[in-house]
């Protein structure tokens, strides 16, 4: 399922915010009942999604500023070396914090998100304390797998950037709940202002690759330190003290989330950057480098605006379930939306991207305006369905959304292995990205009829 992890874009994702499973109806904090029209509530939404719309595009504009800057300093082959540590860092975040931090969404008393925040914290220390203990350990064997012995010069970073964005996504639940989307938003752009900055910089230096990701792990602690900071803030913050028994007990009440949605994060993080891996291995790092060019600037900006959607959007379709109003109406809305918003781009990047990229970044990189043609379709359709991935997991049909994301990995290795037994690089990138545009039209249709049955328990749409 090509959605993010909250983001999964960049991504991350993406499964967003579960339901409560298993003990009755779920509640959120803040919620307004009575709201006499339609447009009343909209509003705050609209308002609430305009705020991380505006953090998420200043945060993406930032690195694409710099990008011209980023290919004349770095080769393709080591922007491919970039792209796989980064790779790697999608895969393994995904289930670091075992996903309790979804969850915190979820509990009527602030006491308890307070629980399941230094719990969801907890769980993603002891992680990548773990994660570090594996790479000192088996480091050498990972890197011989990639038939590059250097990458271990660079192994030794990742924990500190998985931890950096893991206490990011537990913090950003947190202040999603007081709808302090403001201080997300602002974390955000820190982190994409730091990074780039520090990239250049490392470059300047001649730090080559290690200097790339180096960038990204100042990035990944900004975020993190900046955060936290925005956390203390909040007014309802830090006031129970952290309690064990507590925490045990919501560990066992949300036990979905880790059972359901972390593997099923796996699946989807897995499954959305394991074709850099493979490139990496059987097509060598200037292919990568062109390909993780291609799909940062298409995936990049999509990943990040549906991410911000899909914050405001898990909060607005739970609340309207929750008072038993018409999700499918809205779901529509919002489907429609994305559409509209989306063709007209789509259409001009399809002839404008080869030149385009040849002029901004440099000849040699014509090669990432072809790749952007062959995967449009796909990045079109990942842009319309991502924010609404959330319905599957408010309707606790989470068990079916991680066998069609299981399945849909499945596929793309399928996917993979024919252009390697071709040895043909476009013909794997094409492959991949036309299972791509089959599985996001299924999840389509298949989350139209969650929503409508939804809709039809409560009588919007009598049968």
């Amino acid at each position: 399922m090509e959605h993010l992890i909250i983001f999964s874009g960049p991504g991350t994702g993406l499964i967003a915010a579960g339901s409560e499973t298993g003990q009755g109806n779920s509640h959120l904090t803040h919620t307004t009942s009575g709201v006499p029209t339609d447009l009343r509530k909209a509003t705050p939404f609209i308002r609430h999604f305009l705020t991380m719309l505006t953090g998420a595009t200043v945060a993406q504009i930032l690195p694409l500023l710099f990008l011209p800057v980023i290919t004349r300093l770095f080769t393709p082959d080591e922007i491919g070396v970039f792209a796989a540590f980064t790779s790697l860092f999608v895969i393994l975040t995904a289930f670091m914090t075992a996903k309790y931090e979804f969850a915190i969404l979820l509990p009527k008393r602030d006491t308890d998100a307070e629980q399941l925040f230094y719990l969801s914290m907890g769980i993603s220390i002891a992680t990548t304390f773990f994660a570090f203990v594996i790479i000192l350990l088996w480091g050498e064997r990972i890197a011989l797998f990639f038939n590059a012995p250097e990458y271990i010069n660079w192994l030794y970073l990742l924990p500190l950037s998985i931890l950096g964005y893991s206490v990011f996504s537990c913090g950003s639940y947190y202040l999603n709940r007081f709808k302090n989307y403001k201080s997300i938003a602002s974390a955000k752009v820190s982190q994409a202002s730091s990074m780039s900055v520090a990239q250049v910089g490392f470059g300047y230096l001649q730090f080559t690759t290690l200097g790339m990701i180096a960038g990204k792990v100042i990035g990944d602690m900004v975020i993190a330190i900046t955060t936290l900071w925005h956390v203390t803030k909040v007014r309802q913050a830090f006031r129970a003290g952290i309690s064990y028994g507590r925490i045990r007990h919501l560990a066992w009440k949300y036990r979905s989330f880790p059972f359901y949605n972390a593997p099923h994060a796996l699946f989807n993080a897995t499954s959305n950057n394991v074709a850099i891996l493979v490139y990496s291995r059987f097509f060598g790092e200037a292919e990568t480098g062109y390909y993780s060019v291609a799909t940062r600037l298409t995936f990049g900006p999509i990943r990040l605006i549906a991410q911000s959607l899909m914050q405001v959007f898990s909060r607005e379709v739970s609340e309207r379930h929750n008072r038993q109003e018409d999700i499918y109406r809205f779901f529509k809305k919002t489907v429609g939306y994305l559409a509209l918003a989306g063709i007209a781009p789509c259409i001009l990047a399809w002839f404008v991207s080869p030149a385009l990229l040849a002029f901004v970044l440099g000849e040699e990189w014509r090669v990432s305006g072809e790749i952007i043609r062959l995967i449009l379709p796909w990045v079109f359709l990942v842009m319309v369905v991502s924010p609404v991935t959330f319905i599957p997991a408010l309707l606790n049909r989470q068990r079916k959304a991680m066998i069609i994301d299981l399945v849909y990995m499945l596929l793309r290795f399928t996917a993979l292995y024919i252009g390697i037994h071709y040895h043909s690089i476009t013909l794997a990138i094409a492959a991949y990205a036309a299972i791509g545009v089959i599985v996001q039209l299924y999840l389509l249709i298949w989350i139209a009829r969650l929503a409508k049955d939804a809709s039809q328990r409560t009588n919007f749409y009598p049968e």
